[in-house]
């Protein structure tokens, strides 16, 4: 049924996919469209050839990279497929997709995976996506506990953002234990802790400070 409804996608561009390949100044859209069609029917040469004429056309089309770096790893050529995915991340620093396939193909590199993670989890924190912005942090964490100080403060300043002043100091107090008081983690906790009694800004420096805080994932 998929390849059913993915060749029928094809045929509604079938015709007009070849004519944009061929226009000096061609559409953008259609070759991208044709390449991810291509890509998912399996016929990786043309998918390679329509996203590459879309960076022809237009070098920082974040969205060819990404689909080219996805075609280069089905074609086994890893290093060009990293160098595809960076660009994309270069030119669309918004979105932490990029940043996610990247970290894919470093999975023998633990460390690289977890400070990819965490760009990404700051991508997602950015656009206010919090379930998928902790679970990226907790990741990084996962994958390297040198970098879970950086974590537990960015962890922080989301939930801070997000009106959760309570669990902002948590993670800060917890950041500032593992990697000691920085200016950078002070100013982020003050204004989490404004909004606390006294007694519970005391009480995030206790025990539950000695666990990650809770994740969004449990909503």
């Amino acid at each position: 049924a998929v390849q059913g409804e993915v060749d029928g996608a094809w045929s509604l561009i079938a015709e007009d996919a070849p004519a944009a390949y061929m226009d000096p100044s061609g559409e953008s859209a259609i070759l991208i469209a044709a390449g991810e069609i291509q890509l998912e029917r399996g016929v990786l040469d043309q998918s390679r050839a329509y996203f590459e004429k879309a960076l022809e056309l237009r070098p920082s089309n974040s969205e060819a990279s990404l689909g080219l770096g996805r075609v280069l790893v089905e074609q086994g050529q890893l290093d060009g497929a990293r160098r595809a995915f960076k660009h994309s991340a270069h030119n669309d620093p918004a979105s932490p997709r990029p940043l996610e396939v990247l970290a894919e193909l470093e999975r023998e590199r633990p460390a690289v995976q977890a400070l990819l993670a965490l760009e990404a989890g700051d991508r997602h924190a950015a656009r206010l996506s919090t379930g998928p912005a902790q679970i990226h942090f907790e990741r990084a964490v996962a994958l390297d506990r040198s970098v879970e100080a950086k974590a537990l403060e960015r962890s922080g300043a989301l939930y801070t953002r997000m009106g959760e002043p309570e669990q902002a100091v948590v993670s800060l107090q917890r950041s500032n234990e593992i990697g000691g008081r920085t200016p950078e983690r002070r100013p982020g906790q003050r204004p989490a802790a404004r909004g606390l009694p006294a007694h519970s800004a005391r009480d995030a420096g206790g025990g539950r400070a000695r666990e990650w805080p809770r994740s969004h994932r449990a909503r």
